[in-house]
């Protein structure tokens, strides 16, 4: 409707927020009964009913915040290319210089000071995947076979070059005959390291992947129900 550029009055009855998140006016009701009315930057400042909803539909405060931020951004667009200059005439919107203040999203700031404060803790990580210890072995033997294929090739491959150089035919012929012995001794030695690199490689991390998994889920589901009401801890919040 908005791209028709006729002036339409259109009544929306939506779940999803995205299809009213630029209505005019919005009306929340709960129970049968109007609790706020208002624009969408109007709502999300209240933090009532509505930033409940949009922080449960979109993902948490991060996303309510982009999605004032755009809106700032887009007025503030509209302001620089609508203000007349001194002539009476617009002025042009890349001549005018405009900053436009923002908060600072929290979740970035929390974000950024774990990083700086996190250690990967190596001795728990190895404890949680304890059962894939016997894995360990055969996958550095495989990772020590096939990254050593390269430097193996570089000398067989000298050696086949040096070959040509003989004088006698026969000792060429014989030299050929060993490197292409070389060759394949060196491709099922590759063949059989990759095997053992990214077989046991893999087992390992779909094996802690899946216990992380559980663990997970087996703490969320311990939680009080009062947990799971909070705003702050709804399934799309706790998952971003």
């Amino acid at each position: 409707l908005s791209s028709t550029g006729r002036k339409v009055t259109t009544i929306s009855v939506a779940h999803r927020l995205t299809t009213v998140i630029n209505s005019d006016v919005i009306f929340v009701l709960k129970q049968g009964v109007i609790v706020e009315q208002g624009d969408h930057t109007t709502l999300l400042e209240k933090k009532g009913e509505y930033y409940g909803l949009v922080a449960s539909q979109a993902g948490g405060d991060a996303v309510v915040a982009s999605v004032s931020k755009s809106q700032v951004q887009e007025t503030a667009t509209e302001a620089v290319e609508e203000k007349p200059d001194s002539k009476g005439g617009a002025s042009a919107g890349a001549a005018q210089e405009l900053t436009v203040h923002e908060e600072e999203d929290p979740e970035k700031a929390r974000a950024a000071a774990i990083l700086k404060t996190y250690k990967t803790p190596l001795m728990r990580l190895a404890k949680f995947c304890r059962q894939e210890w016997i894995c360990v072995l055969p996958a550095v033997v495989g990772a020590l076979a096939f990254g050593a294929k390269d430097p193996c090739l570089a000398i067989v491959l000298t050696e086949a070059i040096e070959a040509f150089s003989y004088v006698s035919p026969m000792a060429t012929w014989e030299s050929v005959v060993d490197t292409m012995q070389y060759f394949i001794i060196l491709t099922v030695t590759t063949v059989l390291g990759g095997v053992l690199q990214f077989g046991f490689i893999g087992m390992m991390k779909e094996g802690m992947t899946m216990r992380m998994r559980e663990a997970t889920l087996e703490h969320m589901l311990r939680m009080e129900v009062g947990f799971h009401d909070d705003p702050d801890h709804t399934p799309a919040k706790l998952s971003y």
